[in-house]
């Protein structure tokens, strides 16, 4: 009779940190599930009252009230909360983890990057909404909760399959923050065609000064036969109207004005990129079961 463990990896802050660099991840199918609590307005669910559908008083609404305490979220583990959005964050905003206080913080100052340990860019205000994306994993229960209520909200909690191991969340367990960087790896070309299996791991591109042929200019990429990327060159490396140099992760433009694309694009059989620029590459001979898709679309109005 033949026996096979299977060990399941422990799941912990350090790792779920250094998952959010690692792009590799975006190329494989999760071992969890995701959802999310909100304060979306309670009466969008009465199906009796056809006009309540589009109830819009998304504000203020919470699972119930402990005490003095507003409860914003709260669920069974194995399990990981991933980020935490307010409008408009105000009060004492506490976070339990399998029954302690992991965290007591100011609602505003922790998803604005105000406290030292959660600096930008895992809290920052960004588009007028405040936003954390630090990970806290717990290994049975979580509950979130705020001192004062009025709030727009959103968390969302990772869970993960029943026998997980999970080492909860503390302060004192917490891990260097990382270096939100990714180098290019694999072997380097310039063709525009490849064949495989691989993963494309950098796209590197010269772009054109000019408004008029970021816009008229197109970047296509096909996959294994299929046409999965199609989009105006400005359009898909972020920058318009004009050539804007920036810097994220993912995605940007250098000062010199070359546009790079970090995300991972898998292939089975084939790889080629339809651009009129000369391309320099970086990828790897590897399998993956997820495909990168990007597609532009124009409507009137």
């Amino acid at each position: 009779m033949l026996i096979v463990l299977v060990m399941l990896s422990q799941i912990s802050t350090s790792t779920l940190v250094d998952e959010m660099t690692d792009l590799d991840r975006l190329t494989l199918l999760p071992t969890y599930t995701i959802r999310q609590f909100s304060s979306y307005d309670r009466k969008s669910h009465d199906r009796e009252n056809a006009k309540n559908w589009f109830a819009n008083k998304d504000t203020g609404n919470y699972l119930r009230r402990d005490g003095d305490e507003f409860v914003l979220a709260e669920s069974e583990g194995p399990g990981a909360i991933v980020r935490i959005w307010s409008a408009n964050p105000h009060g004492k905003l506490r976070i339990y983890l399998d029954g302690a206080i992991a965290l007591e913080e100011d609602f505003g100052a922790l998803l604005r990057g105000h406290v030292k340990e959660f600096p930008a860019p895992f809290g920052a205000e960004r588009s007028r909404g405040c936003n954390l994306y630090y990970p806290f994993p717990y290994a049975k229960r979580m509950k979130v909760t705020c001192s004062e209520g009025g709030q727009y909200y959103h968390v969302n909690v990772r869970t993960y399959p029943k026998d997980t191991p999970i080492e909860t969340f503390t302060r004192k367990t917490m891990p260097p923050l990382p270096v939100l960087l990714v180098k290019a790896v694999g072997e380097e070309t310039d063709s525009k065609q490849l064949k495989g299996p691989g993963v494309v791991r950098s796209i590197e591109i010269p772009l054109p000064e000019d408004e008029a042929a970021l816009r008229s200019e197109t970047i296509e990429i096909e996959v294994d036969g299929k046409i999965m990327v199609w989009s105006p060159l400005g359009v898909f490396f972020g920058t318009g109207p004009g050539l804007v140099p920036y810097y994220s992760m993912v995605m940007g433009i250098s000062n010199t004005g070359t546009g790079y694309c970090y995300f991972p694009l898998p292939f089975q059989e084939s790889f080629r990129i339809r651009v009129k620029h000369p391309v320099k590459m970086w990828w790897t001979n590897e399998t993956r079961p997820l495909r990168f898709h990007a597609w532009y679309r124009k409507t009137k109005g």
